[in-house]
């Protein structure tokens, strides 16, 4: 089985080529990849939240420069 790669060529990988010895690292085998998908899902969903996190702050502090904070936009509305 080959675990794709973005930019590259599909690059084999070396724990499902190898043929286990016991029940043991038959499980082992799997539980590895199964670790290994969550933690790269994990690692993408923290680069989105971090990415997320500096637009909201970036828009904050635009706001805040240019006087149009939640003070604002409760008078503007009411007004």
């Amino acid at each position: 089985m080959c675990s794709p790669r973005v930019g590259g060529k599909a690059k084999p990988d070396p724990h499902l080529t190898q043929q286990p010895g016991d029940k043991a690292q038959v499980i082992l085998a799997v539980l590895h990849h199964l670790l290994a998908a969550r933690i790269r899902f994990c690692q993408r969903e923290q680069k989105i939240l971090t990415a997320q996190a500096v637009a909201l702050a970036e828009d904050f502090f635009h706001n805040l420069r240019n006087g149009t904070g939640p003070g604002k936009w409760r008078s503007g509305a009411s007004g």
